[in-house]
């Protein structure tokens, strides 16, 4: 069992030294089950910062207490206490002006048509983007900081994509196929002190075209939604960068039996928007409604509860301020500015 433990703690050391910080995560989490160890902690603690999983970092460095270390070891635990300290003081500043939070992270994972992490490195000097292994950003514009880690025959992402109803026949052998492929998430810290919502949106977008056109990637997970579209979906987004464009990449609609909301519009900085009832064309309305919200560039601050003119109902709808109660806080699909609700 040790011997085991000590091979996935070494599995995991290499992975994140590559880069492959969601790799070093599963290892290093298999080594911590068959036999925790300071060092694996520490090793994971390490890749969470990485990762911007503070609460977590924090959660593994209170497993630390009466584990027995070295001199070395305790200098690098101190070293990691202070990062998370610096960490957990700037999720409290103003990143643009207003509070912290005001500002989402959102992402997406890309499936490459390349072998493993080193043909990646291999294209990155003659590619539109640029990456220590741990961040990545757009050589034309680095107002964004992107974290970015490489996963190789991430089966994960296949199943997502595989099983998501709209991808071809193509697509689906393509991505079962697949090397490896590339994780962002942001902002990071060394963004822009003046980005919005919006662009970060607009970022993500050129990001998420760069990276295909560097890397020939195969299609496209939205992480603040769990959206699946191909290549072509996204490069003709980037291209019109206009409300429809936004709605289309990272909002997207959901239900039945009498209950139907949006999910992604946190990504553009907004409210989402749900139906309690069977109207006539629920998804049709919410995505109505959500194309409206971005055109009149409706925050969910300044108008608590509205009225809103519906062409697909043909009359005013009345939508009420609520908050997002379908996901719990930390997961990636829940929205911090809440949801405008209506009942029909």
């Amino acid at each position: 069992m040790l011997d085991k433990a000590l091979d996935r703690l070494e599995q995991g050391r290499i992975a994140a030294e590559k880069g492959d910080l969601e790799g070093a995560l599963k290892h290093l989490t298999v080594s911590i089950s068959l036999a925790p160890s300071a060092e694996a902690y520490v090793e994971r603690i390490d890749v969470f910062l990485k990762l911007q999983e503070l609460e977590k970092a924090n959660e593994d460095l209170d497993q630390l207490d009466g584990l027995e270390m070295s001199n070395d070891l305790l200098e690098r635990v101190r070293l990691l206490e202070e990062k998370a300290d610096a960490a957990d003081s700037e999720e409290t500043e103003q990143i643009d002006g207003e509070d912290a939070g005001s500002i989402v992270r959102t992402g997406v994972a890309i499936p490459l048509n390349c072998r493993n992490a080193a043909e990646v490195l291999e294209l990155m000097p003659r590619a539109k983007v640029s990456s220590d292994g741990e961040t990545l950003v757009r050589k034309s514009d680095s107002s964004v900081v992107w974290s970015c880690s490489l996963v190789e025959q991430d089966k994960d992402l296949v199943d997502i994509m595989t099983n998501w109803p709209l991808t071809s026949k193509k697509d689906k052998h393509a991505i079962k196929k697949h090397g490896i492929a590339i994780y962002i998430s942001g902002p990071n810290e060394g963004s822009s002190p003046e980005i919005t919502q919006m662009n970060i949106a607009e970022q993500l977008l050129l990001t998420a075209k760069e990276i295909i056109e560097s890397f020939s990637g195969i299609g496209v997970y939205v992480l603040s939604s769990g959206l699946v579209f191909s290549k072509e979906h996204l490069m003709a987004c980037a291209k019109d960068l206009d409300a429809q464009a936004y709605i289309d990449t990272f909002v997207c609609f959901v239900g039945g039996d009498g209950h139907y909301y949006s999910c992604g519009m946190h990504a553009l900085g907004y409210p989402d928007v749900q139906i309690a009832g069977e109207p006539e064309n629920p998804l049709e309305f919410l995505r109505e409604v959500a194309l409206g919200i971005l055109v009149n560039e409706l925050d969910g601050v300044e108008h608590e509860d509205i009225e809103f003119a519906s062409n697909v109902w043909g009359r005013d709808v009345a939508l009420f301020m609520a908050d997002c109660v379908h996901f719990e806080e930390d997961h990636p699909y829940f929205n911090p500015y809440g949801m405008w609700s209506t009942e029909c």
